[in-house]
């Protein structure tokens, strides 16, 4: 397909590079594995370890919440969005949003903000109506 000399040594230039980074890739693969195999023997070992995040209050609290809804599971309910804004309770949004989703949530959020305290200050002064 591609017969120009520049398109040939570019070529020729990309195998050479990839001969001589082929041993760094598979010392970095069989290190991989190794971690690997290691990693599985720990877990066979170890069993399940859970570890508690935050205070007791907090795991109280979504053990509660766990079982009053008990389809959901606890690990779901700290990622579900807070109230009508697409933000979870950590203040960031959905990874499947894209930047010009985000973009025009926060403009949205921004234009609901201003209208309630538009509404607060005109209730706050009678005399502007």
């Amino acid at each position: 397909m591609a017969k120009s000399s520049r398109s040939k040594i570019k070529r020729a230039n990309r195998a050479v590079k990839r001969e001589k980074n082929s041993k760094k890739e598979l010392a970095k693969l069989e290190k991989l594995v190794e971690l690997a195999k290691g990693s599985e023997e720990t877990c066979a070992e170890e069993g399940k370890e859970y570890t508690v995040l935050g205070g007791a209050e907090e795991a109280m609290a979504v053990d509660d919440v766990a079982s009053q809804n008990p389809q959901t599971d606890p690990a779901e309910l700290e990622d579900l969005p807070m109230g009508v804004g697409l933000k979870t309770k950590s203040g960031s949004y959905p990874i499947w949003m894209n930047k010009r989703a985000i973009k025009r949530a926060k403009i949205v959020e921004k234009r609901k903000t201003r209208q309630k305290n538009k509404a607060k200050r005109v209730g706050s002064r009678p005399w502007r109506k």
